[in-house]
């Protein structure tokens, strides 16, 4: 991911936007790492975060 992109990440605008952000790649590519640091960003700019895993939205997909 370019250095551009997470920074524009840090803003709130996309979020505002309504637009979702999922990240998907092989296992420790540091995609856990950016989104514990993005989602901080985004609470400390006063929005809600959910941060959840596929295992865990499928299964509650299922319930549904």
């Amino acid at each position: 991911m370019l250095p551009e992109t997470v920074g524009d990440l840090k803003s709130p605008s996309w979020v505002r936007d309504g637009r979702p952000l999922v990240l998907i790649g092989d296992s420790g590519t540091g995609k856990s790492h950016l989104l514990i640091g993005v989602g901080t960003a985004i609470a400390e700019a006063g929005l809600t975060v959910r941060y959840t895993t596929t295992s865990a939205l499928a299964q509650r997909t299922r319930r549904s």
